[in-house]
């Protein structure tokens, strides 16, 4: 088994040019230690930032950030 990660982006706000916020549901599975797989998942919030290349990089990243109280 191999380890699989999906990103589904739910939501995107641009407060300007270079800042965003993305919502996005996201699960992952990979092989157990012992055998069974793991199974995770959860309702992320991340803040994005355009660097000067074009490029964005994440500022913050929060994987469970929508799971104690989904703001959509």
């Amino acid at each position: 088994m191999r380890s699989r990660l999906t990103v589904k982006i739910v939501k995107v706000i641009r407060t300007d040019e270079d800042l965003a916020m993305v919502y996005s549901d996201w699960t992952m599975s990979a092989p157990g230690p012992d055998g069974p797989p793991i199974e995770r998942g959860g309702k992320a919030i991340e803040v994005i930032r355009r660097q000067r290349d074009g490029t964005w990089l994440f500022v913050l990243d929060d994987p469970y950030g929508r799971d104690r109280g989904d703001p959509r």
